[in-house]
């Protein structure tokens, strides 16, 4: 399974297709996405991200606990 692309990111990189959010809502998009894989019964999850800022990095290790706790 190949889940979609979530188009949000805190201090994203300068250029097209950039799309800044506040880092709470960035967390939660996460968040959410891990749980419905969760809830679908995937066994392993694959993140992968370009952005580098402090900030974007928190929401997606956010994501990381909640898989690693389900």
């Amino acid at each position: 399974m190949i889940g979609a692309d979530l188009e949000v990111g805190v201090e994203p990189t300068s250029g097209p297709g950039s799309r800044h959010y506040p880092f709470r809502l960035v967390r939660d998009v996460v968040l959410e996405s891990c749980r419905a894989l969760v809830e679908l019964g995937v066994q392993r999850v694959v993140i992968l991200t370009f952005h580098g800022g402090p900030m974007h990095n928190i929401a997606i290790q956010a994501g990381i606990r909640a898989l690693r706790d389900a």
